[in-house]
């Protein structure tokens, strides 16, 4: 399906990736798949079981969602204690423990690794990895350049794997303007937006901009600042031409999330990851829809960011699923291999 094949509310829906309380497929969940057309799920550790439930998760969702636009399902499997599942696939240390082996090499095959498990599971989104320098769980806490090149082997591991990168938090450190982000060089290897830089270098598929880049609703001209970093930053300075993503925390109320959505969308955001509620979810994608509908939000944005989101989908051939194969798990190399990374963690 394209763009000029669907309805406002088909596009509106395809802009988020929501989360669900449940190990199966609930009316809740299938009414968010048939009526709305969600883009995409987000995994918790409250969906696991085990490894076949999930693969079978992941082949009921894609089978409602069988309307020719097939689901993203994404998870947050970062390593070590970060890891959203916390057994059925390879187990690797955090990027702070790979950081300090330091071996490049190394990185990217454990992504590969964990990729390929994914990918078994029916998953083809992983958010990670952490690419500012303030996030404890990032490669190193304040070198850019080794930050830069274990991200970019991470990337290259995952996306080999035809699983889409999510790197984190854009811009990192906030600044007091749009003029001092853009006075950071950015293949300066001392520089905050170095990372990023170098990801996008690589073809990164989405940048998860900073939870606290969208001010507060109540704030003037919320979105301005925002807009300008976007646009500025991310699409002109650093020439990003994949996929920008916000999430919320399910914190917020249903009024707070849905004007926020509103406003990230204005000012440029493509993706939107709702993990919970389900009240927070439609509020949100009903209030887009009634924004497109009365100007607010130009459906050009709206079309532009399908166009995003679609064309990644076919690129990483979102919606193909594998029979489940519990050989392809775990597998032997594989587990030797995570032993002998424990082993230098120790050693560093």
């Amino acid at each position: 399906m394209n763009v000029t094949q669907m309805s406002i509310e088909e596009k509106v829906g395809q802009l988020f990736i929501v989360g669900f309380p449940d190990t199966r497929i609930s009316g809740e969940l299938i009414h968010l798949l048939t009526t709305y057309k969600v883009g995409g799920l987000f995994y918790q550790s409250r969906n696991y079981i085990n490894s076949k439930q999930i693969h079978q998760l992941s082949t009921n969702a894609q089978f409602y969602a069988k309307n020719g636009l097939p689901l993203f399902i994404a998870i947050e499997q970062e390593g070590g204690e970060n890891n959203t599942f916390a057994q059925g696939v390879s187990q690797g240390p955090t990027q702070a423990a790979l950081g300090k082996v330091n071996n490049r090499l190394y990185t990217k095959q454990m992504a590969q690794i964990v990729g390929e498990e994914l990918k078994e599971l029916g998953i083809n989104m992983n958010l990670t990895p952490s690419l500012h320098k303030e996030s404890k769980d990032s490669f190193h806490p304040s070198n850019s350049d080794l930050l830069a090149k274990h991200g970019v082997a991470t990337i290259q591991g995952y996306q080999n794997e035809n699983i889409s990168t999510v790197v984190k938090y854009f811009p990192g450190e906030m600044h007091d303007s749009v003029e001092s982000l853009l006075m950071e060089e950015k293949d300066n290897p001392r520089s905050n937006l170095y990372p990023f830089y170098k990801a996008i270098q690589q073809e990164v598929d989405v940048i998860l901009v900073s939870p606290t880049l969208i001010p507060e609703i109540t704030a003037k001209n919320p979105a301005l600042f925002t807009s300008s970093i976007i646009h500025s930053v991310l699409r002109e300075d650093l020439n990003f031409d994949g996929v920008i993503a916000k999430g919320y925390n399910g914190l917020e109320t249903p009024d707070e999330v849905a004007e926020s959505a509103i406003l990230a969308i204005q000012a440029g955001v493509n993706l939107l990851f709702i993990p919970r509620t389900y009240k927070n979810q439609i509020t949100a994608i009903n209030a887009v829809i009634e924004a497109v509908k009365t100007g607010r939000i130009p459906e050009s944005y709206l079309d532009e960011s399908v166009q995003r989101i679609l064309a990644l989908k076919r690129k990483r051939k979102v919606g193909k699923l594998k029979p489940f194969n519990s050989e392809n798990l775990l597998k032997k190399r594989s587990v030797d291999f995570v032993d002998k990374l424990k082993d230098l963690v120790e050693l560093n």
